[in-house]
């Protein structure tokens, strides 16, 4: 996508917040509105090139993995759940099909 200020930089992965550095919203609720953002902001620019998207979002959501059994034997309290969800906007075009695949 082309994405703001400019919208001459493309970029193949960026926060629907648009803040890479803080790309958390809270529930359904701040995914919706994100989204909805972003749609208004970018400008869709193709081909897709989400095997590097999907990669980067293993790496980052693999340090928050947490083992609840062991979480249970430290603390009666339950571990607190966090969920990543990844959205990919795209205009149907996909480069690299098959890393793609292999990055799911």
């Amino acid at each position: 996508a082309k994405i703001p200020p400019s919208h001459t930089v493309c970029s193949n992965c960026f926060a629907l917040t648009g803040d890479f550095l803080y790309p958390k919203v809270k529930g359904l609720d701040g995914i919706l509105q994100a989204y909805r953002r972003a749609l208004n902001v970018v400008q869709l620019h193709g081909p897709s090139c989400c095997a590097e998207v999907l990669n980067l979002a293993g790496r980052f959501s693999k340090k928050f993995v947490q083992e609840p059994e062991k979480e249970m034997l430290r603390s009666s309290v339950p571990p607190e759940m966090l969920y990543f969800v990844l959205l990919i906007l795209t205009d149907g075009e996909l480069e690299s099909e098959k890393k793609v695949v292999e990055e799911l």
